[in-house]
């Protein structure tokens, strides 16, 4: 029942072969605390929460998403989204991360730093236009796998630093737009093993006058380092 002094909250119990337009009626019905309860593994959850714009919190900890490959749009244009409980999750098995954070612009806090990323050939878009996360711990993605990076952090105009020192970015095609529009982004860590003829396009646009940009020693991040603001201090570590 709804009521001034609590939240409204739906548990929902269904089966496998889940289509995510089944969640299309929480963009109207003002619903905004979900907790889901899965009774089997699914095999894909992309587009899951695809413009519920009305859910405040979401509850995934228990969700079983061993055999998930492809997680895309998850969370996409989850606009009123503040909170997101994720539990322990480990995505081992997907392999397209792209857009599933995209637009969560109200979300204040995400921890991810336990995703196993293993397989992921794609984090494109992934946190783009999370406005409000200071902090977004990806120290530790695997990313051999990887092909491309690009918008991955665009336009997170209050994170403050990021450390990709321990990337295996040696198979990324596309790192394009990366950090366009963080404006309060001052600490870049970096590894840049790749040997490919990359464009950069746009890859720093935005970014504070001043900062500090630190790459892995023995990477060659001459060209990259060109499309950095002039003003930064560069470090080998």
């Amino acid at each position: 029942e709804k009521s001034k002094n609590c939240e409204l909250s739906q548990e929902i119990k269904h089966n496998l072969n889940i289509q995510y337009e089944y969640y299309w009626n929480f963009t109207t019905t003002g619903i905004h605390t979900i907790k889901i309860i899965f009774k089997k593994k699914l095999l894909q959850c992309n587009k899951l929460f695809y413009e519920c714009r009305n859910i405040y919190k979401i509850d995934c900890s228990n969700f079983d998403c061993s055999q998930i490959i492809d997680c895309s749009f998850m969370f996409s244009s989850c606009s009123s989204l503040i909170e997101i409980n994720l539990g322990k999750l480990d995505f081992v098995l997907s392999n397209n991360f792209s857009r599933m954070f995209y637009e969560c612009k109200n979300l204040e806090k995400l921890d991810v730093s336990y995703f196993n990323t293993n397989n992921s050939k794609s984090f494109f878009c992934m946190f783009s236009g999370c406005s409000k996360l200071k902090e977004i711990n990806v120290s530790k993605f695997k990313t051999t796998n990887c092909e491309n990076i690009h918008y991955m952090f665009q336009y997170c105009s209050s994170l403050e630093s990021i450390d990709m020192l321990n990337w295996d970015m040696k198979n990324i095609n596309n790192i394009d737009y990366l950090f366009m529009g963080c404006s309060k982004l001052r600490n870049i860590k970096m590894n840049f093993n790749n040997d490919k003829k990359l464009k950069f396009y746009q890859t720093f646009d935005g970014l504070p006058e001043g900062g500090s940009f630190v790459w892995k020693k023995g990477t060659n991040c001459n060209e990259l380092l060109k499309y950095l603001p002039v003003s930064w201090n560069r470090t080998q570590e």
